[in-house]
């Protein structure tokens, strides 16, 4: 098993080869995908927004055994949601996820 990389945004990308990275991308369309490179041994799966519920799909992945790290970044809310999910359903450690919430949805509460 290869070590996993550490999470901070866009880490994937200067992995060394012997590490892996899971890299799910939530995108409007198949238009806005575009091609990822990693040295690391690098999944990468792509959930298109109207299509796939992004707490399902990480409810869903097969993470590999051993020590994970995960960086989140998306909507406050939905980056809450997403961090609950992988220290509660995945087992992830909590020292082990950071989860940033980059913007709030419209007319959500600023205390939320």
């Amino acid at each position: 098993m290869k070590p996993r990389c550490p999470p901070s945004p866009g880490a994937w990308r200067h992995c060394r080869p012997d590490r892996e990275a899971l890299v799910v991308v939530q995108v409007e369309d198949d238009a806005e995908r575009q091609p990822l490179r990693s040295a690391a041994s690098l999944q990468v799966v792509w959930a298109q927004r109207h299509e796939a519920d992004l707490l399902q799909v990480v409810r869903e992945l097969q993470l590999p055994a051993g020590e994970l790290w995960a960086w989140v970044a998306t909507e406050k809310g939905l980056s809450r949601q997403l961090k609950a999910l992988l220290l509660g359903h995945h087992g992830v450690p909590e020292a082990n996820v950071k989860a940033a919430g980059y913007w709030r949805a419209e007319g959500t509460p600023e205390d939320e």
